[in-house]
């Protein structure tokens, strides 16, 4: 049902419900009418018609009889030739047929020629659907959306048949006064305002919940209609909420936590079904509504096990929430009523699907299976950082153990210090609500931000290490006298950039020949690590000049470029899967090529290269040849600062994940071109190719023409960051690149 305001808009307007109107409360008795395009094959033909079918016997509609014409287009003012025209008719006649249901969708114009060829009310599927969500919705806010869903799909259908005599109308200049037609429209689009206006302070109050589950992780069952969601939701939760056999049995958004409960919580959304060709105002009207799914942590895609039509299902949901912008990374396919399937059909989903799950609401075993899988994802989804709560807010202490696994917990002389694993967004709260970012100034201030989280170290320098761009450094020693090494952020800003590294550094460990750091320490002033084994490659004295304390770049060792291949090879070898999983980017070709080319369209007023250094970087950008690699996982910011090596010049470790990504191999390899010389480049490619690690098309040529483009990368950096040092830096790498090929 409808609110009143909404029933006396439709009394002024017959035409709302045009097909109930006109038929009174007789049974609706219905005809499928198809129309085959070159682009739709029998199978989906079919497929679709069946699909309406069930959405009209959910209405209680009696489908009597089905037609179906081959034609060019389904823009044809008639839709159906007149021949099928007549043949339908016919069919209405004999059969007592008073409706025809048209699978597409109806310009207005076209539903009142059918109307008139036929004799019969006419819908097309877009308002057998709406009609369905009119029946179906419960909440204020659903009933909401769909009303104004059913005026934007009946504005553009108002008739002068439809609304009395057009040429009386009111009001307006010269005498001429408005039609019934306009009038009728002025009165939806006001009603439609008095809607908006409405859905607005209701979606305040439903943002607001959604606010306060935020310390919460968040999981969204999203699918096709009637795959049983809505089950689930209730297998998973122990809570109430309808479930029906029925298409659309659930509109809005219900929301319930998870049982047995998990620490923190985890609060799952029931949202509401899709279906092929959803009907746009629909899609418009439930944007809101599908904010659960935006918000999500994890996405469930629910699907139908038993239904052979779940790829298409799948499809449609998918496509469906792309078109509302939600971001579909974090998801899981999860297959429901497999109890209904014999062990060969289980056998070929695990085929087709080897990474969906398969469980049955009515299996409490394989629902336990959904429930450790969400286990995961939370934990997954964790970061493990450091809080300091000063004893005047201790207030807090009580909402991170609420919202947080406490891991460990310090009572110092100021405040509590804890070590917690919790989602990103709640450590942004909680950081909030203790003040903004103060960055550390002394080393003993670092030092006593480290103990007050259970942490206690010793200095072993009396000032930092100021050679990072991003982070100052000290070298300490714990009571062991174990080295460590603390890092301290420069500005703010750096924290999301740090938990991706985090989350990096997590799933490279144990992956790699070489050691890389272990943070015992991650808060928003400090992060601190064991100190890895070997030296860097180079280091930058006191008056910043560069000094090579174990290799020679002039002629760089056999173990040094035996290590480094063994580096590189084993990292282009890493599985994909788990790193993506883990959150790291992945920077196809193309979006890197865009993203360099915006970076050198924002430097060239600062670089001013000269006209032959400037196309040379064009030319690189515009050669496709030079754009088909596959990503790989590359370290990103490889250069001799961030090699550890042994004393006989072997990489043992590797510094600074921070950049860390799926992306172009060439990357990793442009700095043996800059310090190494091209030779060393041709020599450490070969070797790679024999290990097997083959970086995809020309990549000699990748990594010479990458080299050259340096410049760009790091004007752009100090650009985005101010640096004046980078800034010099580029300036210099320009000169460079443009004696080289001078030279050449």
């Amino acid at each position: 049902m409808r609110d009143s305001e909404s029933n006396n808009a439709s009394s002024e307007h017959p035409h709302t419900h045009d097909t109930r109107t006109l038929m009174g409360h007789r049974q609706e008795r219905a005809v499928i009418l198809s129309v085959q395009t070159p682009e739709l094959d029998d199978q989906e033909l079919e497929s679709s018609a069946r699909e309406l079918t069930a959405l009209a016997r959910t209405l209680g509609m009696e489908v009597l009889a089905g037609h179906a014409q081959k034609r060019t287009n389904d823009r044809s003012v008639a839709l159906l030739g007149r021949g099928k025209l007549e043949e339908v008719r016919a069919d209405c006649e004999s059969l007592g047929l008073n409706l025809a249901l048209v699978d597409a969708e109806l310009s207005p114009r076209q539903q009142q020629v059918l109307e008139e060829a036929l004799g019969i009310g006419v819908m097309d599927r877009s308002a057998v659907i709406l009609r369905i969500f009119e029946e179906r919705a419960q909440t204020r806010e659903a009933r909401l959306q769909v009303e104004m869903a059913r005026i934007s799909y009946e504005l553009p259908r108002v008739r002068t048949n439809l609304v009395g005599d057009d040429r009386h109308g009111g009001g307006g200049r010269g005498g001429r006064g408005h039609s019934n037609t306009e009038l009728a429209r002025q009165r939806y689009r006001e009603r439609l305002v008095e809607l908006q206006q409405e859905l607005a302070e209701v979606q305040a109050r439903a943002r607001l919940q959604r606010e306060r589950r935020s310390q919460a992780f968040q999981v969204a069952l999203v699918g096709y209609t009637n795959a049983g969601k809505s089950s689930l939701m209730r297998a998973l939760t122990g809570s109430q909420v309808l479930v029906e056999d029925k298409l659309f049995a659930t509109l809005g958004t219900t929301a319930r936590r998870l049982e047995p409960q998990l620490q923190p919580e985890v609060v799952i959304s029931d949202t509401v079904g899709f279906i092929k060709r959803l009907p746009h105002e629909l899609v418009a009207s439930f944007k809101s509504t599908l904010d659960e799914a935006r918000d999500a942590d994890l996405l469930l895609f629910v699907l139908d096990a038993s239904d052979p039509a779940w790829p298409e299902h799948l499809r449609v949901t998918r496509e469906t929430l792309r078109s509302i912008d939600v971001d579909l990374k974090d998801a899981l396919v999860v297959f429901n009523k497999v109890d209904c399937l014999e062990h060969e059909a289980r056998a070929s989903l695990r085929i087709h699907m080897p990474d969906a799950l398969q469980v049955s609401a009515m299996k409490p075993e394989l629902l336990s299976l959904l429930h450790q899988r969400i286990a995961r994802a939370q934990e997954a989804s964790f970061v493990e950082e450091s809080l300091f709560i000063p004893y005047e807010s201790g207030q807090l202490v009580g909402s991170v153990h609420r919202g947080a696994r406490v891991m460990e917990q310090h009572h110092g002389p100021h405040g509590t210090g804890l070590r917690v694993k919790a989602p990103a967004h709640s450590l942004n709260l909680w950081r909030d609500e203790l003040g903004g970012f103060v960055p550390v100034e002394e080393p003993e201030e670092l030092l006593a931000h480290c103990e007050a989280l259970g942490l206690e170290l010793l200095s072993e320098s009396e000032r930092f290490e100021e050679s990072g761009a991003d982070y100052r450094a000290l070298h300490a020693s714990d009571l062991e006298e174990r080295p460590w090494v603390v890092r301290s952020p420069r500005r703010q800003g750096l924290m999301e950039a740090s938990r991706y590294e985090a989350r990096a550094l997590r799933a490279l460990r144990g992956e790699l020949p070489v050691a890389t750091p272990e943070w015992a320490l991650h808060s928003a002033r400090a992060i601190a690590y064991p100190r890895l084994p070997g030296r860097p490659a180079w280091e930058i004295t006191d008056q910043g000049e560069l000094r090579w304390p174990v290799l020679n770049p002039a002629a760089p060792t056999e173990a040094f470029l035996s290590s480094v291949v063994g580096l590189l090879s084993a990292l282009h070898h890493l599985e994909p899967g788990p790193l993506m999983r883990a959150g790291l980017r992945r920077q196809g070709p193309e979006q890197e090529r865009k993203h360099l080319h915006s970076q050198l369209l924002r430097v060239l007023p600062m670089l001013k290269p000269s006209q032959a250094l400037r196309e040379r970087w064009e030319r690189w950008l515009a050669d496709d040849t030079l754009w088909a690699w596959e990503p790989v996982p590359v370290h990103g910011d490889l250069h001799p600062g961030h090699l550890l090596l042994d004393e006989q010049a072997r990489v043992v470790g590797v510094i600074d994940w921070s950049e860390v990504h799926l992306g172009d191999p060439a990357i990793d390899l442009v700095f043996l071109v800059d310090r190494f010389g091209p030779q060393v480049l041709v020599d450490v490619l070969e070797r790679l190719d024999d290990a097997g690690a083959a970086g995809g098309p020309r990549l000699e040529v990748r990594c010479r023409e990458r080299g050259a483009f340096q410049a760009v990368i790091v004007a752009d950096w100090a650009l985005t960051h101010g640096h004046e040092l980078a800034r010099a830096y580029a300036f210099s790498l320009v000169e460079a690149a443009e004696s080289q090929m001078s030279e050449t």
